[in-house]
């Protein structure tokens, strides 16, 4: 963990050595009790790596008084943009334009990938209420849905990015051969 003006920063465990879902939700309710003065929470998956200029953008932005949960850009290892912005198409998961985050095409569906969920106290203390579903794939999907039927709501910040470690599958690419 590492300390910012007004936060915590956070990676999340090793998603291959823990049912994530469970981990996420621990660590979330842990860190809302330990550091309840904190303003602003940032959890990272273990590869990802935010860019330059990212604290230094959450020190100095105005928080909201509802529960929010925030997400930024997200560069894939290769450089390409993966996912951080989700909605669904039908049953499928399409990725979101930037310039279109709020629309309300996407808005009732959208979710932000797990990589990167920053979140206000009010978000925090909604998060630790809720926990993350533990499921195989999709637990910051589940959260999301479940934390803006609470009145939560997911806000996308344009101008911080974080870059993955090692690249990532798309979520319209299966993450493992399907079989019937």
């Amino acid at each position: 963990m590492n300390r910012f003006a007004g936060g915590a920063y956070l990676h999340m465990p090793d998603a291959s050595k823990n049912k994530r879902g469970r981990a996420r939700t621990e660590l979330v309710r842990h860190v809302a009790k330990t550091f309840n003065r904190a303003d602003l929470y940032v959890f990272l998956d273990d590869d990802t790596r935010p860019e330059p200029g990212y604290f230094r953008f959450l020190e100095q932005m105005a928080l909201p008084q509802f529960p929010a949960v925030f997400g930024g850009k997200l560069g894939n290892a290769d450089g390409a943009r993966p996912w951080a912005i989700c909605s669904f198409s039908g049953k499928d998961p399409v990725v979101v334009p930037y310039l279109f985050w709020d629309s309300p095409d996407w808005a009732a569906k959208l979710y932000l990938s797990g990589p990167q969920h920053i979140f206000n106290r009010a978000g925090i203390d909604l998060a630790a209420r809720l926990g993350y579903p533990d499921v195989e794939y999709g637990e910051d999907t589940g959260f999301c849905h479940s934390f803006t039927a609470n009145l939560g709501r997911i806000v996308f910040i344009p101008d911080i990015a974080a870059r993955l470690a090692h690249q990532h599958n798309p979520p319209n690419e299966a993450m493992w051969p399907m079989t019937t």
